[in-house]
């Protein structure tokens, strides 16, 4: 008799630990309309998103149609492809970053750097997207509404477009894809009338012209370093050798060609010669 009751409290016992095994191990995966919309953080830390972002509260917002994540870092702007699992662990392995130079203290770097981490998303009972590192829950953020965008764009001028920018957009290629190692840069000089910069591997540099809203380069030269790829390079550059509708859209520079956007560079930190990505 005690063997069979023996026999039978082992049985439950195994039943109940392969029970919760299975139940540890069963995730399920995150709705992903429920990640619609614009989300606005409120903790990061266990801390009040107020009291560490003296400006804009940063942001994220989901295209699962690009597997592309953008939004505000408390100042700058960030985007870069994720990936999320059926255990909802979201990854984003390269951020691409404005170089903006802000004024408002904040906590950016932290919540960038938290960003490129690996998380575990979930949505709690109150609404709030929870991103756990670790164990410990690292951002929650609520819906909010999407800031209204206003648009001012003026004719670039060559006190405008002084010193140096970042290309954010390539006829709507993916630039992350195009310049998977270094996202190029330009900088206008009004004394020599000189643009420089990087093409995602190599220099290159021009004279350059800007009258009247058209922005014309001279030949222009590169360095010619051996690069693992040079795709987006030689698009870049065969582009900068056509004129060019300059203008300024919210801060932003836009090179266009019958009144459509070729190349949008954003501006850089002010900084000597040229500027570190993120």
């Amino acid at each position: 008799m005690k063997t069979l009751i023996k026999s039978i409290v082992f049985l439950f016992t195994i039943t109940a630990v392969a029970f919760t095994i299975i139940s540890c191990n069963s995730v399920k995966p995150i709705d992903k309309s429920q990640l619609d919309g614009y989300w606005v953080l409120k903790t990061m830390n266990g801390q009040d998103a107020k009291s560490l972002f003296a400006g804009t509260l940063p942001s994220i917002e989901f295209n699962f149609a690009d597997s592309l994540v953008t939004g505000n870092a408390g100042c700058n702007s960030y985007n870069g492809k994720f990936s999320l699992n059926e255990k909802n662990e979201f990854t984003v392995p390269q951020l691409a970053m404005t170089m903006m130079l802000c004024q408002e203290a904040n906590k950016e770097g932290d919540f960038t750097k938290a960003m490129g981490e690996k998380s575990i998303l979930s949505i709690d009972a109150n609404g709030l997207l929870t991103f756990t590192q670790d164990n410990k829950v690292v951002f929650q953020f609520e819906k909010g509404e999407k800031p209204a965008v206003v648009t001012t764009i003026e004719t670039a001028t060559p006190q405008l477009i002084v010193g140096s920018w970042i290309l954010s957009t390539m006829s709507g290629e993916d630039v992350n894809v195009l310049f998977a190692e270094k996202l190029p840069t330009a900088e206008f000089d009004t004394i020599t009338n000189k643009i420089s910069g990087n093409a995602g591997c190599n220099g290159f540099s021009a004279t350059y012209k800007l009258e009247d809203g058209v922005l014309t380069l001279g030949p222009v030269i590169s360095t010619k370093m051996a690069c693992p790829s040079l795709d987006g390079e030689s698009k870049l550059v065969k582009l900068l050798e056509t004129p060019f509708e300059a203008s300024l859209n919210d801060g932003n520079l836009t090179l266009s060609k019958d009144g459509k956007a070729v190349l949008t560079f954003q501006k850089m930190k002010e900084c000597q010669h040229k500027c570190k990505q993120n």
